[in-house]
C-alpha cells in the first residue's frame, strides 16, 4: 500500500511538472562567456517535454549569440530567461544549425532578432514546419501550448556573409 502510494505521488508531481511546462534549464559554463543547456539524452515524449536537444548562448561582449531555440515557444521563452540569468547582454544573433523543430520552434521567443541558418536549413524548416508541429503536438501534448513553427528568416551562406537585414554583432 505504501508503495503504491508512493507511485501515485511520484505520478502526480510528474503531471503537475508537465502541466507547469517548466524545463528547468540550467545553464552551465563550458568555456569563456560559453553555457550550454542540456537536453534529455532520449526520445521525444511528454516526460521530457521533448527537450532533447542540446543548446547554447555566447556572450561576446558585443551581445549574444544562441545556438538553437529548442522545441517549443515555451523552452524559448525559457531558454531566453535562462541566458538573462548569467547577462545582461542583448540577444543579437540567433543561429538555427538544423532543419530538426527542436532547433527552431523556440524561434517565436525571439521574434524581434529572427533566426539565422543556411538557405537549405531555411527551405527544409518552411517546408516541414507544419508536419513537425503536428507531430509534436501528438508526442508532447502540453509543452507545445501556443508553438506554431517559426523557420529562420536570414540566411548564412558558407564563408560568414549574411543577406541583407540578418543581424550582426
Amino acid at each position: 500500500m505504501k508503495r503504491m502510494l508512493g507511485i501515485l505521488l511520484c505520478l502526480a508531481a510528474h503531471a503537475a511538472l508537465a502541466q507547469a511546462g517548466d524545463y528547468r534549464l540550467a545553464p552551465r559554463q563550458v568555456a569563456a562567456d560559453v553555457w550550454l543547456l542540456e537536453g534529455a539524452n532520449a526520445d521525444f515524449a511528454p516526460d521530457n517535454g521533448c527537450n532533447i536537444i542540446n543548446t547554447a548562448f555566447i556572450d561576446t561582449g558585443d551581445g549574444v549569440v544562441v545556438i538553437n531555440t529548442g522545441p517549443s515557444r515555451q523552452y524559448g521563452e525559457q531558454q531566453r530567461r535562462a541566458i538573462a540569468s548569467v547577462t545582461a547582454a542583448p540577444v543579437r544573433l540567433v543561429l538555427n544549425l538544423n532543419l530538426h523543430p527542436d532547433y527552431f520552434f523556440g524561434n517565436q521567443a525571439y521574434a524581434v532578432v529572427g533566426g539565422s541558418a543556411l538557405a537549405g536549413t531555411i527551405d527544409g524548416a518552411r517546408r516541414e514546419g507544419p508536419a513537425y508541429a503536428d507531430n509534436l503536438y501528438r508526442l508532447c501534448g502540453n509543452w507545445m501550448r501556443d508553438t506554431e513553427p517559426a523557420p529562420p528568416r536570414h540566411v548564412l551562406t558558407p564563408g560568414g556573409a549574411r543577406s541583407a537585414g540578418t543581424p550582426s554583432i
